[in-house]
């Protein structure tokens, strides 16, 4: 049966979906980059340092393949192409390779490869979510300083904003070929319970994935929320 997109698209039902790439689609701040990391190291088998900023910002960790992200508001359809155009051509090529990237609709991703995954997140992460977005994003790449409190202040409230009107697109999409992990399955959810999840679902060996990487970018984040929370009461 067809099914038709959020821009009122016709999706075939029955094409020839890539097998190359598994996206991991996610909001910005839910951790799909570290997630990404997580099942790379396990797939290549490999002890690999995990990289972490301040907040627990993952942008730098061990890639495969390096395909550069767009915004969530950037059009479905063109990601997915350009996820198939910046694929690796070398005969070498070990796939399918995990990338991330910020694809809100998942019907796309779901008529287009073979599998996927995606962070979900629900109305009670939001609060959190936006304090993750206020430290990983606004103080290290926009490089805002902790005393202008009323940029933060303005900056949290449209974070907010942006997670409140993306809800709809990452709330609880499984399908038989796409994977949803909880925010909550990766910050506080029993890590075991998380590996055992990917690894039925990706066929990796459960035991290559390394659950310190796991604890280690908790413990970042975790810090980085209890930060951001000191400065926002400051700021009241």
């Amino acid at each position: 049966m067809n099914c038709i997109n959020e821009m009122g698209t016709l999706l075939d039902s029955n094409p020839i979906k890539s097998t190359n790439i598994i996206p991991i689609t996610f909001m910005g701040g839910t951790g799909g980059n570290f997630l990404s990391h997580l099942l790379t190291t396990a797939k290549v088998n490999k002890v690999i340092k995990l990289k972490l900023s301040k907040y627990g910002n993952a942008h730098t960790q061990f890639k495969e393949v390096h395909i550069p992200a767009y915004s969530i508001d950037t059009d479905s359809f063109m990601q997915v192409n350009h996820l198939y155009q910046m694929l690796p051509k070398k005969a070498e090529s070990n796939p399918p390779f995990f990338v991330s990237c910020h694809i809100r609709d998942h019907l796309i991703v779901a008529d287009r490869f073979e599998k996927s995954i995606r962070i979900t997140y629900e109305k009670d992460d939001i609060d959190i979510l936006s304090k993750v977005m206020l430290g990983i994003y606004a103080l290290e790449s926009l490089d805002i300083s902790t005393d202008d409190t009323a940029t933060l202040q303005n900056l949290l409230r449209q974070y907010v904003g942006k997670y409140n009107r993306f809800l709809p697109y990452f709330q609880n999409q499984s399908t038989d070929n796409i994977l949803c992990v909880r925010w909550k399955d990766l910050i506080q959810n029993d890590p075991d319970d998380l590996i055992l999840k990917l690894s039925n679902f990706t066929g990796i060996n459960k035991e290559r994935f390394d659950v310190t990487h796991i604890v280690a970018w908790r413990d970042a984040t975790v810090k980085g929320i209890e930060e951001i929370q000191a400065l926002v009461n400051v700021a009241k």
